[in-house]
């Protein structure tokens, strides 16, 4: 029986084997890449070092720089942004109104975008004057921040639907003005989909939700599927999101609805927001079957697709 010690050697000797072969793969096809005329993209990581920054000052200059160029960036979008929330509908009675949709909808972005990680810390941080005043240099005669219950009050009532749409104008904005033109895979914008569960509780808090067992007892549990633009490098922007519901299933037999019936229902959506541009969707190992092929195929998109042991064994013979 072998000890502990020797356990840990064998196990550090594997690693390096996997690591060397690994490496040896990559740098084979870094060749066959380069003897095809294909370019090669060195992948940048983080740099590994001390801070460069020698005094105080210094490192001060550094963080004004990089707020002013946050600020430039702020100036460029928000007014835009701004506006197309304004086209937002309102269904709040309208003697009953303080703060405009627009500015409800921004100060939730706002909170997203400062990184708030609740409502309270969002009122504590962005209701100053100091924050009032710089967030009035993007979006002038702006009285006062609202408070993140009214905001949270509204978004439960509004239409979701109307978000999603204007979020889509500026995505369809950033993409005819070419700003991902240099992340793209062979000219094609890369969307990747996958499901995601959002709540769990053992009693039904909406009719939507689905039922499965656990430990013997119902539990319900809230699932979507999302789909988002993912880059090269990391930088992911989300596009739309479908929402399993229980009504999409054949009720009658208690079959309950299922990624692959969201599938086809985002995959709408996403052809009615984006009918002409070039896609390439990518998939786990759950989608490798006909009708995606297919749905793919009449969308004219392209699809790169996991293909796990025991999916399309045929195909794994071939």
């Amino acid at each position: 029986m072998m000890s502990r010690q020797e356990r840990r050697k064998i196990e550090l000797q594997e690693r390096k084997a996997q690591k060397k072969a690994r490496m040896g793969a990559q740098r084979q096809l870094r060749e066959e890449q380069e003897a095809g005329g294909m370019p090669v993209k060195m992948q940048k990581t983080a740099a590994h070092s001390k801070s460069s920054f020698k005094t105080v000052q210094e490192e001060k200059e550094a963080d004004q720089d990089r707020g002013i160029a946050h600020i430039k960036t702020m100036n460029r979008i928000l007014p835009g942004i701004f506006q197309k929330l304004s086209r937002v509908k309102d269904i709040r009675h309208p003697g009953k109104i303080k703060y405009k949709a627009a500015v409800l909808l921004l100060s939730g972005l706002l909170s997203f975008v400062f990184q708030k990680t609740s409502r309270r810390e969002a009122n504590r941080e962005l209701t100053t004057a100091t924050f009032l005043e710089n967030v009035n240099l993007c979006i002038p005669d702006l009285e006062e921040m609202p408070h993140h219950d009214t905001i949270q009050r509204f978004l439960a009532v509004m239409d979701i639907n109307d978000l999603e749409k204007t979020h889509m104008e500026l995505v369809r904005e950033f993409i005819t003005s070419k700003k991902f033109s240099r992340y793209l895979l062979g000219c094609s914008y890369p969307i990747a989909i996958d499901g995601s569960q959002k709540y769990a509780y053992n009693f039904l808090w909406a009719e939507e939700c689905q039922r499965r067992k656990v430990n013997g007892k119902d539990q319900y549990y809230c699932s979507a599927l999302e789909a988002s633009l993912a880059f090269q490098g990391g930088l992911t922007i989300p596009l739309c999101t479908e929402f399993l519901d229980y009504m999409e299933g054949d009720v009658d037999s208690d079959k309950q609805d299922c990624e692959l019936k969201a599938f086809r229902r985002l995959a709408r959506k996403l052809k009615g927001f984006f009918p002409k541009l070039k896609v390439i969707v990518l998939l786990d190992g759950l989608y490798p079957n006909g009708d995606v092929f297919e749905l793919c195929r009449s969308y004219k998109w392209q699809y790169m697709i996991v293909l796990q042991d025991d999916s399309l064994k045929s195909v794994w013979e071939e």
